[in-house]
């Protein structure tokens, strides 16, 4: 890995010391840099989970990707500038359906600096820097937790049934995002559910398009029909038509949808 390329990728200066200031830096540059979208899959590209090729399709290609995809290389990077990483599985809760999903359902990173630290930057919409993993006594009927507030919004990690649960601030109070535990895995234990979301027809991946980005004050997102310019926790929705998607691709998120459809020789889905 070239990884003065991935942090040209990133905009982001080498950073001095495998630290927690860096790595907070890191984190950050990376989700305002690097869209979370699933074009690969609407548009028929296999993905392959190996460190050459999404250092091809990331960097080289300037591309995005989802959760196995960019944490499977971000861990990467973070490895070759001295961190000591580990990739966790997480279950995502659903709220359609009360429930989580199976194991290996998100890739997601832990950090080891003076204690173990939670960092993401494939889950779309989450917190923007790393989160301490809860330790020692918590108050009488209370979980041990620890918390970050960002541009996102405010996010919590719970010790809850044998799990660590990562929360976001709701109006109503804390919604499950995703749980895991500190398990250590290897990229190639993600295949199987990384070839799920990529081909099966029941996966949400595959019935729908998306493309989000960070931003400084917000978060922008481009569906098949919408985009969407969250500020303050406020949404701005304006409807876009499927012409107007290849530049607003273009504009956003400095990605080519043209020449991804030529390099597939599909039109791919249009909602």
């Amino acid at each position: 890995m070239n990884s003065r390329a991935y942090l040209a990728r990133i905009d982001a200066l080498p950073p001095l010391a495998p630290d927690l200031a860096a790595l907070t830096y890191l984190q950050l540059r990376h989700l305002l840099a690097v869209p979370f979208e699933n074009l690969s899959i609407v548009y028929g590209e296999p993905i392959v989970l190996d460190e050459a090729w999404l250092y091809a399709k990331i960097v080289e290609r300037r591309r995005g990707g989802f959760c196995y995809e960019l944490n499977g290389l971000f861990g990467a990077l973070l490895r070759d500038l001295g961190y000591r990483v580990d990739y966790v599985a997480a279950e995502v809760y659903s709220s359609g359906e009360q429930a989580f999903g199976p194991p290996f359902d998100h890739m997601a990173l832990l950090v080891h600096l003076d204690r173990p630290y939670l960092v993401d930057v494939g889950f779309g919409e989450s917190a923007r820097a790393p989160l301490a993993l809860p330790q020692g006594d918590a108050p009488a009927g209370a979980a041990p937790q620890s918390l970050t507030q960002d541009a996102g919004g405010a996010y919590r990690l719970v010790t809850a049934g044998g799990y660590l649960l990562l929360q976001k601030a709701e109006a109503g109070g804390w919604a499950a995002q995703y749980r895991f535990t500190p398990q250590p895995h290897t990229l190639a234990d993600y295949r199987a559910m990384c070839a799920y979301h990529s081909t099966d027809p029941a996966s949400h991946f595959t019935r729908r398009w998306i493309c989000s980005r960070a931003t400084e004050t917000g978060r922008i997102s481009l569906t098949a029909g919408e985009l969407i310019v969250t500020e303050a926790g406020s949404k701005q929705r304006t409807a876009v038509a499927e012409e107007t998607r290849p530049e607003l691709l273009r504009r956003y998120f400095a990605l080519d949808l043209a020449a991804l459809r030529a390099a597939r020789g599909s039109e791919g889905l249009a909602t």
